[in-house]
């Protein structure tokens, strides 16, 4: 049979249970698809606990869909998923999506990515759950997309298609985060060699990429329908979300890297550069404060984080000093000090 589009299905894998990454890769082989599709699913196992081979041993696949795992050591997801865009490019991929090894798509998930691109489309995204939000989805809670909507910064195009508007395409994933990785489906062609910082490694590599994605993107088209359920498998980010957790300086560390990145690496409009520099002096004084609290309560240095910002933005000690002022001002004038995620 001969297939006139293919799709990459790039899964990076780290699990300490077995079974989860079965899960993952069935959700890909129920995919309701045209005959004239081919998948190539592209497992990179970066040295999980749980090998691929031994999570997979029963998977049939079906006659669309071909699987290469590929090893390297532990490096992270962005490395992982950089990997899979190499071997994507070399497989002659039309379409790259991503799938976390503990999410599941819904069987109509890359078929409804497919015709929402199939003219001048190159970033599709759509909605998602996951246990934390409730009975409501990721676009459902909090009225997330209905906002965008009411500000005509989400619309219907011509084909009753919900389009971003070119001029603020940035807008709901600066502000919203609006997508997740396993959401979205990507032209390769308009990507080219956009590929994930590894710098990042445990928190903002995707958003990162999304934000470069969406400003190579014609279009940016999205789904309400909701394309995957995200699970609990290993995420370093929500594991260090509690304010007790031993690594929570390294969260704000990041956090800080991440938007010092966007600033540097998107091109941004004034009211979008304003938001990002306030959030980059957010999260100086988060950073400041949370590498205090954590030495008050343990009587221990953070060093990673200190190490880390020290090496990519040039931190030095005295901007604890200048952090710590700056939350006292701001708590003293009533205003929130930082943001917190």
């Amino acid at each position: 049979m001969i297939h006139t589009r293919t799709v990459g299905v790039i899964i990076p894998y780290y699990q300490r249970q077995r079974g989860i990454l079965l899960r993952a890769v069935e959700s890909v082989r129920a995919q309701a698809l045209d005959t004239d599709t081919a998948v190539k699913i592209i497992i990179v196992d970066d040295s999980s606990p749980v090998s691929a081979e031994a999570d997979l041993a029963t998977l049939v696949l079906p006659a669309f869909a071909t699987l290469r795992i590929l090893h390297q050591d532990n490096a992270g997801p962005g490395a992982a998923r950089n990997r899979g865009l190499e071997h994507a490019a070399a497989l002659g991929c039309d379409f790259v999506s991503f799938l976390d090894s503990d999410d599941r798509w819904a069987p109509c998930h890359l078929a409804r990515a497919l015709e929402a691109l199939s003219d001048d489309g190159d970033f599709f995204f759509d909605d998602h759950i996951r246990t934390q939000y409730g009975a409501a989805s990721y676009m459902e809670h909090d009225r997330r997309l209905a906002r965008w909507i009411e500000r005509g910064v989400i619309s219907l195009d011509s084909l009753d298609r919900l389009t971003v508007r070119p001029a603020d395409v940035l807008q709901p994933f600066l502000r919203d985060c609006l997508a997740q990785t396993s959401t979205i489906v990507l032209r390769s062609e308009t990507m080219g060699t956009l590929r994930f910082d590894t710098d990042l490694r445990s928190l903002g590599e995707d958003l990162l990429f999304m934000l470069q994605a969406a400003t190579r993107a014609r279009s940016v088209r999205l789904s309400d329908e909701v394309g995957t359920d995200c699970g609990e498998g290993v995420n370093i980010y929500h594991s260090a979300l509690s304010w007790n957790h031993p690594d929570a300086p390294m969260r704000f560390a990041m956090s800080l890297l991440l938007w010092t990145r966007v600033e540097q690496s998107v091109a941004l409009n004034a009211r979008d550069r304003e938001f990002v520099r306030s959030q980059i002096s957010g999260f100086r004084r988060g950073f400041a404060y949370i590498l205090a609290r954590n030495w008050l309560k343990t009587r221990r240095v953070h060093r990673r984080s200190i190490e880390l910002l020290r090496a990519k933005l040039g931190w030095r000690p005295a901007s604890l000093i200048t952090g710590l002022a700056g939350v006292v001002v701001r708590r003293l004038a009533g205003r929130q000090a930082f943001p917190e995620h």
